[in-house]
C-alpha cells in the first residue's frame, strides 16, 4: 500500500499499545470506492491553540488517538492532519479507512485542518491540503470531490472560516487548468549573504520535506525553520527556486 509521504509519519509519534492498529479492526483504503474528501477541524473552543513544534504536534497527535480509543473505543479517525506552517501528519493515512465521518467512511477519506477556533485555514495548510488531495485522486484514479464535515451531516465542523474557504474552491485542485509554472529566478542575494545552492520545489514539497531533502534528518525542525528565514513571504509550488543556506543545522 503506498503512503503519503508526511512530515510526521505514523510511527514518529505512535507508542506501545497506543497505535492505530492497536484499536482498529477496518483494513486499508479502498481507493475503487472513494468519491470523496472531507475536510474537519479540531472544534475544541476559543482556548484552543494548535502546536507548532514538531514534538507538540506528535503529542496532539498521540493525545487524539488516546482520546478517541478510551472515550469512543476506537482509533483515531481521521486520514492525515495538516497543522500550521503546512506540516503533514499521518494518523490513519491510507492503511486503515477513516472513521471520522459517519455514513461517509466507506466512501471518503479524512483530513483535520488544526485551526483556532472558527480561524480559516493558513496558507501552507491549504497548499499542503491541496497536494494530499492531488495524491489521492491519483491513489482513486479520478477525480474526487471536497466536502465540509458539514455537508456530510448537521455539525458545526469544519468551522466558519474552513467552511468558507471550501465554499470559495480553495481546496478545489481544479480550479484552473494552467500547466506547471516554469522555474523561477531566485532573488539575488545581498551581499555577505550566506547562500551558497539553490533547489527547486517539487510537487507535494514542504519545508520539512526540502530540508529532509538537502540536509538530511538531523535538525530537521531548525533546517526547515532556516530554509524559511532564507526565503520570506515565499509560496511553495512547483517550479519555484529556493535558496538554501550552506549551514541551517545547530552547531
Amino acid at each position: 500500500m503506498t503512503r503519503y509521504q508526511c512530515d510526521i509519519m505514523r510511527e514518529d509519534w505512535e507508542e506501545p499499545g497506543h497505535r492505530i492498529a492497536d484499536h482498529t479492526s477496518v483494513g486499508p483504503v479502498n481507493w475503487a470506492n472513494i468519491d470523496t474528501i472531507v475536510i474537519h477541524y479540531p472544534g475544541n473552543g476559543p482556548n484552543y491553540h494548535p502546536p507548532t513544534t514538531i514534538d507538540g504536534m506528535k503529542q496532539r497527535l498521540l493525545l487524539g488517538h488516546t482520546y478517541y480509543w478510551s472515550q469512543r473505543g476506537y482509533s483515531y479517525g481521521y486520514s492525515w492532519v495538516v497543522f500550521p506552517g503546512g506540516v503533514t501528519a499521518e494518523a490513519r493515512g491510507s492503511d486503515f479507512r477513516a472513521a471520522a465521518s459517519a455514513g461517509w467512511n466507506h466512501r471518503s477519506v479524512a483530513i483535520q485542518l488544526q485551526v483556532h477556533d472558527q480561524d480559516a485555514a493558513d496558507n501552507d495548510q491549504v497548499r499542503e491540503a491541496r497536494s494530499l488531495i492531488a495524491w489521492c485522486e491519483g491513489q482513486a484514479g479520478r477525480r474526487l470531490q471536497v466536502l465540509g464535515h458539514g455537508e456530510t451531516k448537521e455539525t458545526s465542523c469544519p468551522g466558519r472560516g474552513i467552511a468558507a474557504q471550501i465554499a470559495a474552491g480553495m481546496f478545489n485542485i481544479h480550479d484552473g487548468s494552467a500547466p506547471e509554472p516554469a522555474p523561477e529566478p531566485a532573488p539575488e542575494p545581498a551581499p555577505d549573504d550566506p547562500i551558497v545552492l539553490e533547489t527547486v520545489v517539487a510537487p507535494n514539497d514542504g519545508w520539512w520535506t526540502i530540508a529532509r531533502r538537502v540536509y538530511g534528518n538531523t535538525d530537521v525542525q531548525d533546517n526547515a525553520a532556516a530554509l524559511q528565514a532564507a526565503n520570506p513571504g515565499i509560496n511553495l509550488h512547483p517550479g519555484k527556486r529556493i535558496r538554501v543556506p550552506g549551514r541551517a543545522t545547530r552547531d
